[in-house]
């Protein structure tokens, strides 16, 4: 199939030239007439695409049904990558337990496999989720595994960060020459292939240990060699900030301060309020530092108004705390009016982010459950056109009439028609169509369907109510139709119930009427029947 050699062709791209990928999938005309596992595999490879891209997957909740269907056809390949991206998705809705046992369940799937990039990928997720949670060791442990992977797969990039990260971690159990040790990995394998941005950000982690570490002379080679590799104007001042720790931490505070000017004029006021905010921090301190009190308070003021900004942006939930050290009255006096002034600002945004929050909670869950019935509607429309066929092949079988006399044909039809000319439906609009087109019109006739049966089978609707009384309507319709060949499934869809719901109901049926585990139904009831006709006579 030419839909196939597309999907094999733009998984081999994936990991090489994202771009091309996409573009090669993009071609694909009409990807939901796809047949089922097709369908899945491109919708995968979209996410992981999105991802790789790094736009929002927040809302692919499809891959959960995906993990559950190439796992059950041991595909476990496939299965890694859609329990990878839940597990990204449920990262992203900072579910963090869910998280971390999706990528278990990935990390598991990909025992068998091949793929050393999606196992690099699967551990270093799972060492972020640790390392998110302060378990450094656990962390470190899952860090190591993905260099491992990320080796053998020839990722350099992802290589070069997961050296990054195990260097943080060390930092974090204070051990600087640990962590110094592995910076220095990842600096020589993004120097050997190139990689800018991965360089930059690991002198940008060294630098800070040899600050942190009072190794002033490195800590000032690295962030003055950064700064003669990088063109991006943030990464600059942040060196600039860095390195004007430096100054200030070796008394030099002229050059701190021309440091954190330059920082200044570096940056975008409305992208930047964290670097800023720690930028006027620096500031104020240093000025205070050089007795200019003034200057110190109004830089003070500045870097109030760039938290009291982080708090309405609700970006970074860890604020700063505000250290007072001003000895004049009058300064404390301002201080004072300024700090009661902030807590009134973090009151107001707070209740307004509390009130937000609620909102969207209430709007995800809403949302969460409306996907999960259209991925069961999914599986309907999917039993229906099974259904449509088996009726087409059976024309004159007393279950091809009765499928008939639902209404069959003409409802996967219409469901078709629908989905092929979209016009938008979707969501709630689109689960009342179903429900209009299923249930809405043209009902089962029970009583024709009963006559219909007592003339095929000669009596027996009239003699399997009598012998059946314990059971109520629903339950006897189950039997019924069982009798006349329809599944779990055929059965579920006409009663408008789930599968599962039709094996609990005959399980229920089969304790009534004393039937055996494994009994068949329609050799039941035709014993029963035949019985109750030798007693008449």
């Amino acid at each position: 199939m030419h839909e196939r050699k597309l999907l094999n062709k733009a998984e081999s791209l994936l990991y090489k030239n994202v771009d091309s990928a996409i573009i090669l999938l993009n071609s694909i005309p009409h990807p939901s007439q796809l047949p089922q596992k097709d369908f899945y595999r491109f919708f995968l490879l979209k996410a992981e695409a999105k991802h790789k891209k790094d736009r929002d997957i927040s809302s692919d909740t499809l891959v959960f049904l995906i993990e559950d269907f190439f796992a059950h056809k041991k595909d476990f390949h496939n299965a890694a990558k859609a329990a990878y991206l839940a597990g990204t998705i449920y990262t992203l809705h900072e579910k963090l337990e869910k998280a971390t046992q999706k990528f278990l369940e990935a990390d598991n799937y990909s025992k068998l496999d091949t793929d050393y990039n999606l196992k690099g990928l699967i551990n270093g997720a799972l060492g972020n989720v640790y390392y998110g949670q302060l378990l450094k060791d656990e962390a470190i442990v899952r860090y190591k595994k993905a260099v491992r992977y990320f080796h053998e797969a020839n990722n350099h990039k992802n290589l070069s960060i997961a050296l990054n990260m195990i260097g943080n971690c060390f930092l974090l159990k204070n051990m600087p020459d640990s962590a110094i040790a592995f910076y220095h990995k990842g600096l020589t394998i993004a120097d050997k292939y190139n990689l800018t941005s991965e360089k930059i950000s690991i002198q940008q982690c060294l630098g800070v240990t040899y600050r942190e570490t009072e190794r002033w002379d490195k800590a000032k080679n690295i962030f003055s060699s950064t700064l003669s590799q990088t063109g991006d104007s943030t990464e600059k001042a942040r060196t600039y900030y860095n390195l004007a720790n430096v100054f200030a931490g070796t008394k030099q505070y002229d050059s701190a301060l021309v440091c954190l000017n330059t920082a200044i004029n570096l940056l975008n006021s409305k992208e930047n309020i964290f670097l800023l905010a720690n930028i006027y921090k620096s500031l104020s301190l240093v000025n205070e530092q050089k007795g200019d009190f003034n200057s110190a308070l109004n830089n003070h003021k500045l870097y109030s108004e760039y938290l009291a900004a982080i708090l309405e942006k609700n970006k970074n939930s860890a604020i700063l705390e505000i250290r007072e050290k001003y000895n004049i009255q009058t300064l404390l006096a301002k201080n004072r009016l300024l700090i009661i002034q902030r807590q009134r600002n973090i009151i107001i945004i707070s209740g307004l982010l509390l009130t937000l929050g609620i909102f969207l909670f209430v709007y995800y869950l809403q949302d969460m459950n409306r996907k999960k019935e259209l991925l069961e509607i999914e599986k309907r429309i999917y039993q229906l056109k099974e259904m449509a066929q088996t009726a087409q092949k059976e024309k004159n079988s007393f279950r091809s009439v009765l499928l008939e006399q639902f209404g069959i044909l003409k409802k996967a039809a219409l469901l078709e028609i629908y989905l092929r000319n979209d016009n938008g439906q979707s969501g709630r609009h689109f689960i009342k169509t179903f429900n209009k087109v299923v249930y809405g019109q043209e009902e089962l006739d029970w009583n024709k369907f009963y006559r219909t049966m007592d003339s095929a089978y000669n009596g027996l609707f009239t003699q399997m109510k009598q012998e059946l009384r314990e059971l109520n309507e629903t339950e006897f319709r189950i039997c019924c139709l069982a009798y006349a060949g329809l599944s779990n499934t055929e059965t579920a869809v006409i009663l408008g119930y789930s599968p599962n719901t039709i094996q609990a109901k005959k399980s229920l049926i089969r304790k009534k009427l004393k039937v055996g585990k494994f009994a068949n139904f329609k050799s039941f009831l035709d014993e029963k029947i035949k019985e109750n006709r030798q007693n008449k006579n």
